[in-house]
């Protein structure tokens, strides 16, 4: 269970997990859309702040 413990496997297993959430669960999957677009803009959002703070100091 070592293995479990690396970004890199964790990283495969959730795109793994996602893509067959996808194709086995379409529908539900579209509802989920909401949260998954939510994160996105809050990651844009965060990105403007770090690129300011990297550039001033």
């Amino acid at each position: 269970m070592h293995y479990l413990k690396s970004l890199n496997v964790q990283v495969f297993i959730g795109i793994v997990l996602g893509i067959a959430f996808g194709i086995l669960l379409p529908d539900l999957a579209l509802e989920q859309k909401l949260i998954g677009d939510m994160f996105v803009a809050l990651l844009k959002m965060l990105v403007v702040p770090l690129v300011f703070a990297s550039i001033y100091t």
